[in-house]
Formats: C-alpha cells, sequence, structure tokens
C-alpha cells in the first residue's frame, strides 16, 4: 500500500469524458488541505475517477473531498475509508451522476 504523508490529489480540469484515473491501494495522511480536490475551472464534466482501497487519515475539521468550479461532477465511484475523529463529509455541490 502507498502512502502519501501531508500531500493531497488535485485533479484539475480532470473530465469524465476522457480518460479514467484509478487511485488503487493508497493512504493519504494528514494532507495540509483538504485530501482531494477536484478543480473544474476549464471542464464541463469533471471526474472519471475510481478509488480502490483508498483510505484517508486526517485530524483536520473539513471535508475528505472538494468540487470546485460550480459544475457537477461525473463518474466519481470506489471505495474511500476516513479515519477522522470530526466526522467523514464530501462537498461535491447540488448534484451529482
Amino acid at each position: 500500500m502507498k502512502i502519501i504523508q501531508g500531500m493531497l490529489f488535485n485533479f484539475e480540469n480532470e473530465s469524465s469524458k476522457k480518460a479514467t484515473v484509478n487511485i488503487t491501494n493508497c493512504i493519504i495522511r494528514n494532507s495540509k488541505s483538504t485530501p482531494i480536490l477536484i478543480s473544474a475551472s476549464g471542464s464541463k464534466s469533471p471526474g472519471g475517477i475510481v478509488f480502490t482501497n483508498t483510505r484517508i487519515v486526517d485530524s483536520s475539521n473539513r471535508p475528505f473531498l472538494i468540487a470546485q468550479g460550480g459544475v457537477n461532477v461525473f463518474n466519481i465511484s470506489g471505495d474511500v475509508t476516513v479515519n477522522n475523529v470530526n466526522g467523514a463529509r464530501i462537498d461535491i455541490g447540488s448534484q451529482s451522476e
């Protein structure tokens, strides 16, 4: 299992209509900011990300996944286990498909 210390995944302009990004067997530990950030500044359909056996270990009171850019996200799937005393939450806007 790959351990990523103090870092985050930033998916900027990753379109759900192009290639799929697979995050597999990964632990994200104590990220300096939101562990998973999906930025939609140039894509109308951000997404296309599959999480497999992914674990977030975080002690900050924040969502573990945020989608930015004012559009909905598409095709985000898989399994993410979150270990955080503040709970596990996401911020993906008002709708998703």
